[in-house]
Parts: C-alpha cells; structure tokens; sequence
C-alpha cells in the first residue's frame, strides 16, 4: 500500500467516523407536538397562553380568545347570554379560580367558567387599551394606556395612576415600579396619599418586561437589549 493510498484511506475513515459522530450530536428531537392554522387555532401567531385548573389551554391571538381542552381548538366570541368581545386582539390572560381575564386593545373583560357568562370589566373607569395583567397581594391588576388600575369583585376597577401609559408594573413591599411609555421605569412609594414618584431610570425603547432574579431588577425592552438594575434602579 503506498503513501498516497494510505493517506487517502485514512482520511476517508475519519470523515466517516466524523459524520456518524457528528450525526450523534447534532439528531434532533422532535418528540413534540406543534400546532398551526391548519389543526384549527385562528391563527399561527401567538401573544401568551395559560393554562386552567381543568387542564384547559386559554390562548391569546389577534384573531381572538381561543380555548384548547387537548382535543380541539374554540374560538370565544361571545356568551348565551349574549355578550360580546368587542375587540379580537387578545394581549394578555390572567386566571383566577373559575375566572378567565383577558385583556384586549379595546378593553377587559372576564369570562366565568362557571356558568359561560363574559363581563366587561369597564364601569367606573375607561380601560381602553391593555397592557398586562397582574396579580400581587391576592389583588388583581391590570396596566393599560389610560394607567394602571386594581379590578374589584363587582367586576369594577380603581384607578390607581391615570396619567401615564403604563406598559407593566411589579409591586415591591411597600414599592411600584412601573414601565411607562417614553419614561423608562418610575418607582412610586405608597404613603397616605397615595403613590408618588420617587426615583427614575429613563430608558426611551419601550420597557416590556420587569422581573425580580436573585434581588436585581431584570427589564427587557423592545429594541435596546436586557438591564440588569439595582433595587434602588441604578445600573447593576
């Protein structure tokens, strides 16, 4: 065997066994299941989803709130009795024993599992275009361009801070952070007359995200990357 045949054999070898090695490391998974338009959601773009205590899947999409029970895909538009969504372009789902809330751009409404009713939750204070929906103290809560808001049991909801667009918002102690259009974050502290502002972080590309990770505050924003902050909001 000369030289060039043996040169040529071994590296014919190790390509094979580089391929069948690589082709270990690199087989892909596909032990799941993936749904589209074509098993029935309205359709393949999808803001969040939630699931129940029953198991049921409750899906938010521009085309409409969209429930799942693992078999089929349901559309909610409106109830029995009558009652209307409005609005189809669902931007957030929070539930709460047999309560579903939904937040559309034109409003929030609640469905009651336990008899199919939908409520719009609006009395009392103009919601209008929502945000997030939130729960912090066994209260719910819910940011909207028109401020931010806590719902009560009549399906009512207090205003809380009404004069900016509040994106998203946690609760800190005695403490709100907000996110709010073209402000970046504003933390508020509650004293007798409410909230007021105490300190600022100003950020312009819209905050979408505010979470707590190991006593940093985390924001992720809409085309400016990840901060990592203080508690006090200085930079980490």
């Amino acid at each position: 065997m000369n030289i060039i045949y043996k040169t040529t054999f071994l590296f014919l070898t190790l390509a094979c066994l580089s391929a069948n090695h690589a082709e270990e490391l690199f087989t892909v998974d596909r032990n799941y299941t993936h749904y589209t338009v074509e098993d029935g959601l309205p359709e393949n773009s999808v803001r969040c989803l939630e699931e129940d205590s029953y198991g049921v899947v409750w899906i938010c999409t521009g085309s409409g709130l969209t429930r799942f029970d693992g078999y089929q895909f349901e559309v909610i538009v409106d109830d029995i009795y009558g009652n209307t969504i409005r609005n189809n372009i669902i931007r957030d789902i929070y539930i709460e024993n047999l309560k579903v809330y939904f937040g559309t751009e034109d409003g929030l409404y609640v469905l009651n599992q336990s008899n199919g009713q939908i409520s719009v939750i609006s009395e009392g204070a103009d919601l209008g275009f929502i945000y997030t929906i939130k729960s912090f103290n066994q209260k719910i809560y819910v940011s909207t361009r028109n401020g931010l808001f806590e719902l009560k049991e009549d399906n009512t909801a207090q205003a809380i801070l009404t004069s900016r667009k509040v994106r998203n918002f946690i609760f800190l102690d005695n403490k709100l952070i907000t996110s709010e259009t073209g402000s970046g974050l504003i933390e508020y502290t509650l004293n007798d007359d409410g909230y007021l502002q105490n300190r600022l972080f100003e950020e312009k590309s819209p905050v979408v995200d505010i979470s707590v990770v190991n006593e940093k505050l985390m924001i992720s924003t809409h085309g400016n990357g990840v901060f990592i902050l203080n508690m006090d909001l200085s930079i980490y």
